[in-house]
């Protein structure tokens, strides 16, 4: 059964929302830019390595997918993204 957790970040803020492994994956809020476009990083770390991309979604895109799990976003502006992460395991 998946797990929910409801998160509420200021861009640059970030989260931790899945630990894989001896890694974590992490979200973060990169903000608006533009009206219509918002864009999450999503970070993996592992000891000294790492690997970050920036995905830029739509404003009316609500499910955005990461490894083994997927974010519900429930609002987006320029200051701060509203969202649920379910645990895909």
């Amino acid at each position: 059964m998946s797990e929910a957790k409801d998160y509420s970040l200021l861009v640059g803020q970030a989260a931790k929302v899945r630990t894989i492994f001896f890694g974590n994956i992490m979200v973060v809020y990169a903000g608006m830019v533009s009206e219509q476009v918002y864009s999450v990083v999503v970070r993996w770390t592992s000891g000294n390595n790492s690997l970050a991309y920036n995905l830029y979604m739509g404003r009316d895109q609500k499910e955005v997918h990461l490894p083994k799990g997927k974010l519900m976003v429930s609002s987006a502006n320029r200051e701060r993204i509203n969202f649920r992460f379910f645990d895909g395991s």
